[in-house]
């Protein structure tokens, strides 16, 4: 398995690009650093929530529009998309077909498994062509 260590103990904040990030922000640090991929940041829009809350609609279309397609199943460097509250809130990244990394509020930065408390809260993965 490829070392993600360096990418593990990052500190959250919402709206976060880097030192510190969101669940987003740190998706795309994670694709930009380690894969050499580029999706679009969010960082331009002035209410970072209803961006948060309106991913599906906003963020999908943004990725399809740059090459990335639906996938069956989770491979490396797939972004996982979850649902939180009932809703699709929360993206990681899929970094084997059971592990992502992943953040949110309130924790730092941590490589998870794919599993009972995650795996029926996936509403999508996205893969890029």
């Amino acid at each position: 398995m490829d070392d993600f260590s360096k990418y593990i103990g990052l500190e959250f904040e919402i709206g976060g690009r880097g030192p510190k990030y969101d669940c987003w922000g740190y998706v795309q640090y994670l694709l930009d650093d380690y894969f050499a991929l580029s999706v679009p940041s969010f960082e331009n829009y002035e209410d970072w929530r209803t961006v948060h809350t309106r991913f599906v609609e906003i963020g999908v279309k943004k990725l399809t529009e740059q090459g990335w397609k639906v996938a069956e199943r989770p491979n490396l460097a797939n972004i996982l998309l979850f649902r939180v509250r009932g809703r699709p809130l929360h993206v990681g990244l899929a970094v084997g077909s059971l592990r992502f990394l992943h953040i949110q509020e309130g924790m730092l930065s941590v490589l998870d498994r794919l599993d009972a408390r995650w795996y029926p809260r996936l509403e999508g993965i996205y893969e890029y062509h």
